[in-house]
Parts: structure tokens; sequence; C-alpha cells
């Protein structure tokens, strides 16, 4: 049993996000809610980013990266950079430039995706120096047991092998349909299976399972529906998956979980506030806490 469950919302006033923020909507804020809803309190603000998203604690639990953006007017202003910061809202620092930052198990190194001339999926120290490129690709993530990051390519997923440099298909874009895969999938707490959001063919969304070893093994659609944003955290007891969906009755984007073992349909997470779109997500490692990002719109 988890001691005293704990979620630390991210409540970013004005992100739209990856290119696009009003700059005129309240600053973000970092907040902090026990996971039974009760609790809520404010942790930190960082000025200056209207956008931002893709937390990911790091191994330890003391600090979570993410990125951001400046904007001018309503349009990206420079590109996506890396932050760290406490997870008490203290020493926040600039890393370097990046996208969706994740960190490998021993918290000495980063994977991250960068677009314009350096585009492609990128290794680094926590310090944001010496960089690395793994793959002309997108949207890397690091596996808990450290040996693999994975990363789509087109329709398909593929897998890095950090010590060899090999690369491995995971998703064959010939065994599923869909239209377009999607980056912020998350790995399951043992590395054996790869969460992620597909667009399929009939304008429906999916949040899809597949075998890191390779689909032949196993591959299962667990949900299916609109409004899904790419991205989830999936809990260290793996009983426990967290994703995003859009409520047309709220007209906001909401917290929900599912047993990723079970076919029972999305449960909405206790607690959240329900003024606010929250989205992207990551679990500290003790599954006492887990971060969100999300925006209360004007």
């Amino acid at each position: 049993m988890l001691r005293s469950h704990c979620l630390v919302i991210v409540a970013l006033a004005g992100w739209l996000g990856p290119s696009f923020a009003n700059a005129q909507t309240p600053p973000k804020m970092f907040f902090a809610l026990n996971a039974d809803g009760t609790g809520w309190r404010k942790v930190f603000q960082l000025e200056g980013y209207p956008a931002c998203g893709s937390p990911a604690v790091s191994p330890d639990g003391k600090q979570f990266a993410f990125d951001a953006w400046q904007v001018a007017g309503n349009r990206q202003a420079g590109p996506a950079t890396l932050f760290v910061v406490g997870l008490d809202g203290t020493n926040a620092r600039e890393l370097c430039s990046g996208q969706m930052p994740s960190w490998s198990p021993d918290g000495k190194f980063l994977v991250c995706s960068r677009s314009g001339q350096s585009s492609g999926v990128w290794i680094m120290t926590a310090e944001g120096k010496e960089h690395k490129q793994v793959a002309s690709a997108w949207g890397g993530q690091w596996s808990p047991d450290g040996k693999r990051i994975a990363y789509y390519d087109g329709t398909r997923i593929m897998t890095y092998e950090v010590e060899t440099g090999a690369v491995r298909q995971t998703l064959s874009a010939d065994n599923h349909g869909y239209r377009q895969i999607f980056w912020n999938m998350t790995w399951s707490p043992d590395s054996t299976q790869i969460c992620f959001k597909a667009a399929k063919q009939d304008g429906t969304e999916a949040m899809a399972l597949v075998d890191a070893g390779g689909d032949e093994n196993g591959f299962k659609e667990r949900w299916s529906g609109k409004g899904l944003w790419a991205d989830f955290a999936w809990h260290p007891r793996g009983d426990r998956l967290v994703m995003s969906i859009r409520r047309p009755e709220t007209k906001r984007s909401q917290l929900f979980e599912v047993d990723p073992d079970s076919d029972d349909p999305p449960q909405l997470v206790a607690g959240q506030d329900e003024t606010f779109n929250s989205l992207g997500m990551s679990w500290t490692p003790d599954g006492e806490q887990l971060i969100v990002v999300g925006f209360s719109p004007p």
C-alpha cells in the first residue's frame, strides 16, 4: 500500500499547445494535490513561458524536467527549451533546446527531441551537455530498465538499443492500420510494453499497448474515442495508467485512469479541479505523486 498518495498538478494557464499560446493569459502555476482530492496548494510559478509540457520526474524523485516555449502574440518565439525544477518549486534552471525530456533510470542522462536543422532524437547529460543524436525521428522515451529508447518513425514505433546502437522495429506500419502515431508514448514499469496514442482511419483516436519485443508478441487497442491527449503516466505498480480525455459536458480535458490489464472503461481521476484542462503527466518513482500540466481558459 502506498504512503499518503499525492498528485502534483502543474496548472499552466494559457497553454494551448506546442506552437501557440496567448501571452495575455495568466502565467503558469504549479500546484500540489493529494490523490483523494484534498490539499490543493501552489508550489511554483515560472515567468515568461506561457507554453509548457511533457513533465518527466527524475528517478530520485527530487525534480522534474519539462519543455517550454516563449511566445510573441499568439505565435511561438524561438525554439523549445528544456528546464528542470525541484518538486518543491525551487532551483529552476534552463538546460538546453529540446522537447519531451525522458530520464535514464540512473538519472545521469536525458533523451529529448529537437526540430529544425538538428531534428531528431538526442541523448545528453542531465546537465544538458555532451549531445548525441541517436535517430532522425521523434518522441524518444527511455525504458525504465535503461536498455532501450523508444521513438516513432512515420507510422512505426522503433527502439534503439543504448548499449549496442542496434535499432529494432516494435510496431510495424503493416500491422495496425493507423494513419498516425503520436509523440509522448510511455513504457510500462517493467519495460515490457509501450503505451501510445494513434489516429484511426475513421477519424477517432486510440490508446494502444504494444509488446516492447514486437507487435507479433502482443498488441491491444485499450481505448478508442475522441479528444485523447498524447501523453500518459504509468504508475510504478503497473496497475494505473493515467491519460487525458476531453469531456464534451465540461468542454475541458480531464484526467482519466484505467487498469491496463482490464477491459473496464476509463474512470475520472478523483479530486481534480474541473475548471482546468489537465494534460501532460508523470508519476514520481514512489508512485505517491503525479505531475500534470494544465491550464484554465480565460
